[in-house]
């Protein structure tokens, strides 16, 4: 077998992994609470990923924060909000509640 055709045999996967989506982290509200409790409102995306980093938040916690849009977040009700478990704001249409 040719080094480029051992390459390729390596790097394909066969279709049944690709036909099943990766699940998406769950966002627990204490944890990320917890994680972000020292961030002073409103904040940067980059600021509450850097306030993870201090924190020493672990991967799963990372993951569910990396989900974050860039944009300001008004308060951790609005970081929620957009991870999906805080709760419901009203937004304007085709904006998201509490990102600027």
């Amino acid at each position: 077998m040719h080094a480029a055709a051992l390459v390729l045999a390596v790097v394909r996967r066969p279709d049944y992994v690709r036909s099943f989506p990766m699940p998406r982290p769950r966002m627990d509200a204490a944890r990320i609470s917890g994680v972000l409790a020292g961030v002073r409102y409103p904040a940067r995306t980059w600021q509450l990923l850097a306030q993870a980093d201090a924190y020493g938040a672990d991967a799963l916690t990372r993951a569910v924060l990396g989900r974050l849009p860039d944009g300001t977040f008004a308060s951790l009700d609005a970081v929620l909000a957009v991870l999906g478990d805080g709760p419901p704001t009203r937004s304007l249409p085709g904006r998201r509640a509490g990102v600027s």
